[in-house]
């Protein structure tokens, strides 16, 4: 008696089922996934596709002997490469998220480090940072603009010239009386100081330059863009802010030449001159040194104002 197949699709000579093949590869999309799930996701792709690669072989070889044993080459070939792209998507989607929340949790730090520097706060402490990744590029960059913005300060505070703008702490016996020199000395100290910044600005350019094949590349050279962006909207304005700082270190020392005659003496808050010639060229410095404060005030707000909006963009 002869009794028809229920499967159309089962070969009795090679004793498989293309059914049975197909059911056992949507049972193995479903392992994928929980192994996928399972393994820590990598973020290189010779990472993913290695996880990738052995979780389709893993799996294949019990679809293989579940239910392609009987199957042609082709089945067999098709089976695995299908099983490999599944594998390999679980690993590649799972690998994205977890970048993502590693380039999201380490722009945070760059955030909190440019705002630390900005408010003129010392940033956190970070231990066993390395310009290896873009990330790291800007972090390591933040620390040294900050020592060299603290390098400069400290010279302005150990030269004693901002006494000059407050004459009744000055004292007309005050020792940057007799040294108005180091306003010209400070002048160069303004030189080193810009050289310097700008060298790290672009030496940090070329790092990133260097490392464009990485993920936060991109997001790393947009910092640095709004950070230059804060420090000046273009090349003029860079240079004027400059020359402003040097225009002002010229008007202290012409400042610090009338006071060092000595031809003054605190009435109350006020100065008084003994001399009108001195109180003449007195006046005209301090109004030229105000112009220049005024204009360095308005950079410096609109500096703040651009970098914090750069900022906003990056993760909280």
């Amino acid at each position: 008696m002869a009794y028809a197949r229920d499967h159309l699709d089962y070969d009795a000579e090679d004793g498989w089922s293309m059914g049975r093949a197909v059911f056992a590869l949507l049972v193995a999309v479903l392992v994928i996934g929980g192994v996928a799930a399972s393994v820590p996701p990598g973020d290189r792709i010779a990472i993913v596709i290695g996880q990738a690669a052995g979780t389709a072989a893993l799996v294949y070889a019990v679809v293989y002997l579940v239910a392609l044993r009987g199957a042609t080459a082709g089945w067999k070939i098709g089976a695995f490469l299908f099983l490999a792209v599944i594998a390999g998507g679980f690993q590649y989607v799972r690998g994205l998220d977890a970048r993502n929340a590693r380039e999201q949790a380490e722009f945070l730090l760059v955030r909190q480090d440019a705002e630390a520097m900005l408010a003129g706060r010392e940033m956190p402490p970070a231990p066993g940072l390395k310009p290896d990744t873009p990330v790291g590029v800007i972090r390591v960059m933040l620390r040294s603009l900050q020592r060299e913005q603290r390098a400069y300060e400290k010279s302005m505070t150990d030269s004693g010239i901002h006494a000059l703008l407050d004459p009744a702490k000055l004292g007309v016996n005050s020792a940057i009386l007799r040294d108005c020199t180091a306003t010209e000395r400070q002048r160069g100290r303004v030189k080193q100081y810009r050289t310097a910044t700008e060298r790290l600005m672009n030496d940090t350019r070329a790092a990133l330059k260097a490392m464009s094949g990485m993920s936060d590349t991109a997001t790393a050279m947009d910092v640095l863009d709004g950070l230059e962006r804060g420090m000046a909207d273009n090349g003029a304005e860079n240079a004027r802010r400059w020359e402003l700082g040097d225009q002002a270190l010229v008007e202290l020392g012409a400042m610090c030449r009338v006071l060092a005659r000595r031809n003054w003496r605190m009435e109350g808050e006020m100065v008084g001159f003994t001399s009108d010639a001195d109180l003449s060229a007195f006046q005209a410095v301090t109004t030229r040194y105000n112009r220049i404060f005024d204009e360095q005030s308005a950079l410096e707000q609109a500096m703040q104002a651009r970098a914090q909006a750069s900022l906003r963009k990056l993760p909280r």
